[in-house]
């Protein structure tokens, strides 16, 4: 027995290994990819807005196919290929970099990666029924790929700077390595494990709670992304930190993905938010308000003189907000559809799928102002600001009709 719990120790070491070094590749080329457009190439907000769009439709593509995938060739087939895809286009890239050749191996690492997340998932959650030791584990596995994506994008700056080919270099190297780990280590659970009893099943009560709060989570999980891909793509527009240099402008926007790994932390070290699906409503809510807060300098917002330094105090203000926001969401979707689904990879992959429909939404929404006003970033903001208002709306209508589903009861 004691084999067995050392054995499965050092299996999920070596699946958080990959997941961190997936979670560097990802971040450079999702989220940082648009600082490294926009100063090697010259892109702005259309452009940006354009990738990012494009980049929900690849993503939404490959988390549906993970199921099917993993039903037909189980676990490692798939991770091994998909890595090693995402090695090879990233490599060309590298060498080889081009605005075109750039775009292209971005949106096939997205279809490649997007298929790894779910099995990833899957491989950490196996075997743990335990609602609250699943917990624990969900909040391990977000703990690192967030703490590594908080540090690869704070740096990503210097890396445009000194080492711009690294910017897909790196991913190359990541994915690479991953493949090779994945090929040659054991990193499916073993069958006692795998196929460990269920837990007994909850209350009533705290089932109804479970299902609210992921059908909350499913509509605020779009809402999330669409602001996180939107964001990022104007980001380097953003008046405040657009005349820095990149270094500067990728640290100072690092700030909520440190503070969403900080959520990380205290959400998986408490369990007061098992029991209150509604916070959800809330983290929804506070998703506009950091919007504003993040992309309109105070003196618009307020109609007074501000300077720069408040300026760019109040965009720290609003990502600090927005790391915040996040954590929840994102913790509540994962954790509410992997207990309820036993940890399955086919969940896993809906996850995925609405992270692409939000990556898909809040940039073409972006996209389309861009070509009636060109260059308006009030314009986009107010265009993704409806969207995340519509999702208020519709987690709000999902909230009251599972209660009255549920008085009937």
């Amino acid at each position: 027995m004691t084999h067995g719990r050392d054995a499965e120790r050092k299996r999920l070491a070596l699946v958080h290994t990959i997941e961190a070094l997936i979670s560097a590749a990802a971040n450079l080329l999702t989220i940082g990819v648009f600082f490294f457009m926009q100063d090697r190439f010259g892109w702005g907000l259309g452009r940006n807005f354009t990738l990012s769009a494009f980049l929900g439709v690849f993503y939404i593509a490959g988390a549906l196919a993970a199921h099917p995938l993993t039903k037909r060739f189980g676990q490692r087939k798939p991770l091994a290929a998909a890595y090693l895809i995402m090695g090879t286009i990233t490599l060309v890239a590298g060498i080889i970099p081009s605005p075109v050749t750039c775009t292209v191996a971005v949106l096939i690492f997205a279809l490649a990666s997007s298929t790894t997340w779910p099995i990833v998932e899957h491989l950490v959650s196996a075997g743990e029924n335990d609602p609250h030791l699943l917990s624990r584990r969900l909040a391990l596995y977000n703990i690192v790929w967030a703490a590594v994506g908080a540090l690869i994008i704070a740096i990503n700056g210097y890396i445009i700077e000194k080492w711009p080919n690294g910017e897909f270099l790196i991913p190359a190297i990541c994915s690479v390595a991953s493949a090779f780990m994945v090929l040659l280590r054991q990193i499916e659970p073993p069958d006692e494990i795998a196929h460990a009893p269920v837990a007994h099943q909850p209350e009533p009560t705290l089932a109804r709670q479970r299902v609210l709060a992921l059908w909350l989570s499913r509509i605020s999980v779009p809402a999330m992304y669409l602001m996180i891909y939107s964001l990022a793509a104007m980001l380097p527009s953003l008046p405040v930190i657009h005349p820095l240099r990149p270094a500067m402008q990728t640290l100072i926007s690092s700030v909520w993905l440190v503070v969403r790994w900080a959520s990380f932390i205290v959400l998986g070290a408490t369990a007061f938010w098992h029991t209150r699906p509604r916070l959800l409503l809330t983290a929804a809510a506070m998703l506009l308000v950091s919007l504003f807060i993040i992309t309109i300098r105070p003196g618009e917002l307020f109609g007074i003189a501000s300077s720069e330094k408040m300026d760019l105090a109040f965009m720290i203000l609003g990502q600090v907000v927005f790391g915040v926001t996040t954590g929840l969401i994102y913790a509540a979707s994962l954790y509410f559809g992997m207990v309820l689904s036993q940890g399955s990879t086919e969940h896993g992959g809906y996850h995925e799928a609405l992270i692409g429909l939000g990556m898909m939404l809040g940039p073409t929404a972006g996209a389309i102002t861009q070509w009636k006003y060109p260059g308006s970033q009030r314009a986009a903001v107010l265009s993704i600001a409806a969207l995340i208002g519509l999702s208020i709306l519709l987690a709000s209508m999902a909230s009251l009709k599972l209660r009255r589903r549920h008085n009937k009861v």
